[in-house]
């Protein structure tokens, strides 16, 4: 097992189905009846949070609300929804990575436009 990366239920479950040569079958079998399972879980579809969905709409809402060509700082932003710049700045990155807004800086405080 790698030790630089964090151990997970899987990998171990892994781990030891790769060293256990003289485990009895059924271990064996219940072993691998657990990493079935973990993998199932693992790949499974999972519903977004309700702070993940409020969130979405949020970002949408912000672009909504700029104004092409108009420069805004986080606080700005915030202001605008009745928030702090804490609860703008996430969703600004979150923007800026999907391509929607550009960051600029200046003397180091970020300000924000639209793409």
């Amino acid at each position: 097992m790698n030790t630089s990366s964090k151990a997970t239920y899987l990998s171990a479950v892994n781990f030891a189905i790769d060293n256990l040569t003289d485990a009895p079958a059924d271990v064996m079998e219940r072993l691998t009846a657990l990493r079935d399972s973990l993998v199932k879980r693992a790949s499974a579809e999972r519903k977004p949070s309700a702070k993940q969905i409020a969130s979405a709409e949020a970002r949408n809402e912000i672009v909504e609300r700029m104004e092409p060509g108009v420069t805004y700082s986080a606080a700005d932003i915030g202001k605008m929804f009745g928030e702090t710049s804490a609860w703008a700045s996430p969703k600004l990155t979150a923007l800026v990575n999907a391509g929607l807004v550009v960051k600029t800086i200046d003397k180091r405080k970020g300000y924000y436009t639209l793409a």
